[in-house]
């Protein structure tokens, strides 16, 4: 690992940058409900600030991210974080007044998309063909302990103080992510000019949706993005307000699921030995089950074991997820378009789940709620399964990485 990082100066410097800027997210999305909880808001309003999030993403992230092959990601980035910066301090001083902060809300979310969407297309640039998923899910793993520690730290400042201090921890630290991205060299850029048409967000799905395997992945994307917006937003509340536990207690679930991401390097090897779609089908039955599972569960060792096969169900998923993309847009050179596109494509569904989700809570409850969403995931691996086909089979790849000894 030493000698990767040695040889690898950019993957040291990319990951460390990852470890911050998580950090800097994991002390807030992990609490974003019970802080909006707090203050006063109603469970439908904070749905609607949820589905705000996906709406501007689904219209914004193709643009974003083909303007970011352009000019170049590692200025989107460094534009993204300023942006969040700023926000994150506005979030604090009108998180009490609903309509300021959902105006606040779309712009701190074309910060996420010029960070954590252009990111990922930039971690790919800096990755080969050859073990592509494990060396997805080492950088991506080694990004995780940011995440891991800030849902801890946030419940302990939470049990403490009022939860919207949350925020003025955020932002030292995303400046900090600032000056670790600005020691990078730009990203590669692409050879496609940008166009008016690129302005038009539906040929940019039409281009990703030609690709019979990332069709696959739309309709996973769709469900599992809607499914970890509902957990998002329902499980902090279920746990403190209507199970009684401490903000702590949540603090250190919410981590468990998160802990788990940091042995994506092992499970990225499941599409290196066998294949990508095969590890995106477990990972999404793993994590499925366990959401469907969880409402049944009232004990703190039950939700723990339940969070484990959440954890590991999610970090299957997400690094076969980004490794198969990876593998479709490496070859033609459009790694943060199609990541964006992706993205986009997600989130349209997560903004529909997200407004029906606060009827069916009024009407189901959260835990008959998140069963819902289990068994619709189950049922969408009959339809992916013939757009992954074949399932079982190994490439061979090269990698910047090969000069590694």
């Amino acid at each position: 690992m030493l000698l990767l990082f040695k040889e690898n100066p950019l993957i040291m410097k990319f990951s460390l940058f990852q470890i911050i800027y998580r950090l800097s997210i994991g002390i807030i999305v992990p609490f974003f409900s019970l802080i909006l909880n707090q203050a006063g808001w109603s469970i439908s309003e904070i749905t609607y600030f949820f589905s705000l999030a996906a709406f501007v993403i689904f219209f914004l992230g193709p643009i974003i991210g083909r303007v970011a092959d352009e000019i170049g990601k590692k200025k989107v980035i460094v534009f993204g974080l300023s942006i969040q910066m700023i926000f994150f301090l506005l979030y604090y001083f009108t998180i009490d007044h609903i309509y300021l902060t959902y105006i606040i809300r779309f712009f701190e979310i074309i910060s996420f998309i010029c960070v954590g969407v252009v990111g990922i297309g930039a971690l790919e640039d800096l990755i080969g063909k050859r073990k592509r998923g494990f060396f997805t899910g080492l950088i991506l793993g080694i990004g995780t302990l940011g995440s891991l520690l800030g849902p801890i730290l946030a419940g302990y400042i939470a049990q403490y103080f009022e939860a919207k201090v949350l925020f003025l921890f955020a932002v030292p630290l995303t400046f900090l992510s600032i000056l670790f991205i600005l020691l990078l060299p730009e990203f590669k850029l692409s050879n496609k000019k940008f166009s008016k048409s690129d302005l038009n967000i539906f040929s940019e799905f039409s281009v990703f949706l030609r690709e019979k395997k990332l069709r696959g992945m739309a309709i996973f994307g769709i469900l599992m993005n809607s499914k970890n917006q509902i957990y998002a937003i329902f499980f902090p509340i279920l746990i403190v307000s209507q199970m009684g536990y401490s903000e702590s207690v949540l603090g250190y679930l919410l981590a468990i699921p998160v802990f788990l991401h940091i042995f994506q390097f092992i499970f990225g090897k499941i599409g290196d030995t066998i294949s990508s779609e095969f590890g995106v089908m477990l990972g999404v039955f793993l994590a499925a089950i366990s959401i469907f599972f969880l409402p049944f569960v009232k004990t703190l060792p039950t939700i723990c074991f339940l969070l484990v096969v959440y954890g590991i169900g999610s970090s299957i998923w997400n690094v076969n997820a980004w490794t198969l993309m990876g593998e479709v847009a490496k070859k033609k050179h459009i790694e943060g378009e199609i990541v964006a596109t992706y993205s986009s494509l997600s989130k349209l569904g997560v903004f529909i789940s997200t407004l029906v989700s606060a009827t069916l809570v009024s009407f189901l409850g959260i835990e008959k709620t998140l069963q819902l969403f289990g068994i619709l995931i189950l049922l969408s691996m009959i339809i992916v399964l013939y757009f992954f086909k074949p399932l079982f089979h190994h490439e061979k790849h090269g990698s910047y990485f090969d000069r590694v000894k």
